[in-house]
């Protein structure tokens, strides 16, 4: 097996789910909780992701989704009754939304 990691110019680091030392999971958590990050809280507008598609039917696209996208959605399914929807559901997802709300 090749060593990877050498070949990858920017690469800085690489951890482990299982093991243990400094580049295992156990001490990627343990940086965490000793370093935490301050939580922000964004602007509704302020963007989330990009979504892209390959172009299938055209040229490549993108599109770029605000926090306030993302909310909106999920509030709207959260406030589908509880009566049209059940455990053993299946869905058919369509492209483009698959890519973001599926």
């Amino acid at each position: 097996m090749k060593n990877f990691p050498d070949e990858i110019e920017d690469l800085e680091k690489m951890y482990v789910i299982e093991g243990e030392g400094e580049n295992s999971l156990d001490a990627l958590e343990r940086i965490g909780r000793e370093n935490p990050v301050p939580s922000t809280k964004p602007d509704k507008e302020d963007i989330t992701g990009l979504v892209y598609t390959s172009g299938t039917a055209g040229n490549p696209k993108g599109v770029q989704l605000s926090h306030s996208n993302l909310t909106t959605n999920a509030l709207a399914a959260s406030m589908m009754p509880l009566k049209y929807v059940s455990a053993g559901d299946r869905t058919l997802s369509f492209l483009p939304w698959a890519h973001s709300f599926g």
